[in-house]
């Protein structure tokens, strides 16, 4: 069958396109979004947006209500071989993040609280020992 590819070529040192690989890639996959419409400004706007803050490495790869319906569902990669460390910041409330090399974090945001889950989004035991 007949096959499209695309290609982007980006110059720069090892290091920097290995810490920016993953965002870059996301980010040439984008297909543009376009409105038919416009929201007419009735309702109320939220007090405060989701901010992925103190990082350029981390990105979000997942932003979406619960499977049970009980809050948000929030998934962040970090995508380098090196440890992270990154703020969340959403409604009123903000949490401070690290991440081992290569890891994915699955968070549940549910009224003013932030918690860390499963991919399958249970809650995780956090036993303090």
């Amino acid at each position: 069958g007949e096959r499209d590819y695309s290609f982007r070529f980006v110059f720069d040192s090892r290091e920097v396109l290995l810490d920016s690989a993953a965002r870059l890639g996301q980010q040439f996959n984008m297909t543009p979004m376009l409105l038919s419409f416009y929201p007419t400004g009735i309702g109320n706007l939220p007090s405060c947006p989701v901010l992925l803050e103190r990082t350029d490495k981390v990105t979000m790869t997942a932003f979406k209500q619960a499977q049970d319906g009980c809050g948000n569902i929030i998934r962040l990669f970090n995508p380098t071989a090196q440890c992270q460390t990154a703020r969340l910041r959403m409604a009123g409330t903000e949490a401070d993040l690290s991440f081992a090399p290569w890891e994915i974090k699955t968070l549940r945001a549910y009224g003013d609280s932030i918690l860390e889950t499963d991919l399958m989004e249970g809650l995780l035991d956090r036993k303090k020992e």
